[in-house]
């Protein structure tokens, strides 16, 4: 499915980084109808675009602001930009870039902060071409978007924010031997960037933090004897990352926690399947799947109810609520779809592909999905 993906994923480790949202496997037991019955259905509902044929929400608050991507109007040349977008109240406002083309928006806390990664154009030639492009990460607020530089290197990118205004997400490490680069996890804070390193290899990432300080991500270890390089999960706190561990096979990336120390993400298991997990209290539990072979989990609220996209057993993926040991599905607007983040209220958004215009053409929107979560 997922053209639901950011292009402006900067050189790196792509398997690592690629952005939380993809396609994602035992089912888990059949619902109870009687139950399903009684709950209420969820419906979806299309937010539109910035005047393109694609969006995409990753991001929620408690007060319904929607942040995230969104194709503009084709311009000259039939060219296409995608812009960070602030949805409110049936109204989308394209937040522009730092210079360059594009930008995506990846979260927005209570105070209305956004947070995500723009285009800059850093060196222009003598006929105005872009002659060097960098993405940095870049804090939204009061109609001004401003970059939060890097940690020595080109590039950065930020995945989440707090509401305390604390921001994570990856930067570029300064050029070392050889001029090779690396991403790490970093925590933004008071306009200051912290590397939080890595579990003993080259690459982390950070995909989020809770209102306390804890931030979880991704990171590559320590190789082992055979030289492959594994990534695992982590909780980072108190200057601490700690190894979250898998399901058994070489893969995990943890992409959300909430307020209470649950996290969430995904793992390869000892049968080579990728599942969603919940870790809590120092174990890792494997979500299952909507019947098919991979399950991705991205987002979890205080309430403990958690979010994302698993494939079915007909081959399509789904946008998916976990909650009380069960996942349901919370279908789409047509074959596909993927829920990327919860709000406190059970508010979930995320993308949908619409329904097909002619053979082998779709658009993917930006959706909202109401009264799913109870709220």
């Amino acid at each position: 499915m997922r053209e639901l993906q950011l292009t402006l994923t900067a050189v790196g480790l792509v398997g690592l980084l690629a952005l939380p949202h993809v396609l994602p496997s035992l089912p888990p037991a059949p619902p109870d109808p009687a139950a399903d019955g009684a709950r209420r259905q969820p419906t979806i509902r299309d937010i539109g675009t910035l005047g393109g044929d694609w969006s995409e929400a990753n991001g929620v608050s408690d007060d319904g602001r929607v942040v995230g991507e969104s194709r503009v109007a084709p311009g000259r040349l039939h060219a296409i930009s995608r812009h960070a977008f602030l949805w409110r109240d049936g109204e989308m406002r394209d937040l522009g870039t730092l210079g360059g083309t594009e930008s995506a928006a990846r979260d927005v806390n209570d105070r209305g902060q956004v947070v995500g990664v723009a285009q800059f154009d850093s060196v222009r030639g003598r006929v105005g071409r872009f002659v060097d492009v960098s993405r940095r990460a870049f804090l939204w607020e009061e109609g001004r978007m401003r970059g939060l530089g890097t940690l020595g290197g080109e590039n950065s990118e930020a995945h989440a924010v707090n509401d305390q205004g604390a921001v994570v997400g990856r930067a570029q490490v300064r050029p070392g031997r050889l001029h090779s680069t690396s991403y790490h996890a970093f925590l933004w804070r008071d306009g200051e960037m912290r590397d939080l390193g890595t579990l003993g290899g080259t690459e982390s990432v950070a995909f989020d933090i809770n209102d306390s300080g804890r931030v979880v991500g991704a990171s590559q270890i320590a190789p082992g004897r055979d030289r492959r390089v594994d990534v695992h999960a982590f909780l980072w706190h108190d200057g601490e990352m700690r190894d979250l561990g898998t399901l058994g096979g070489r893969l995990s990336r943890a992409h959300a926690i909430n307020d209470r120390g649950q996290v969430v993400g995904h793992s390869a298991t000892r049968d080579g399947e990728v599942h969603a997990f919940l870790w809590e209290d120092g174990e890792m539990r494997d979500l299952g799947t909507l019947g098919g072979r991979s399950s991705r989990a991205y987002d979890i609220n205080d309430r403990g109810q958690i979010v994302g996209s698993s494939a079915t057993r007909d081959g399509e993926v789904h946008a998916f609520l976990w909650e009380g040991g069960e996942m349901r599905d919370l279908g789409s607007l047509s074959d596909n779809s993927s829920a990327n983040a919860i709000s406190d209220s059970g508010l979930v958004v995320g993308a949908s592909r619409t329904k097909r215009e002619r053979l082998g053409a779709a658009s993917v929107h930006a959706v909202i999905w109401q009264s799913a979560g109870g709220g």
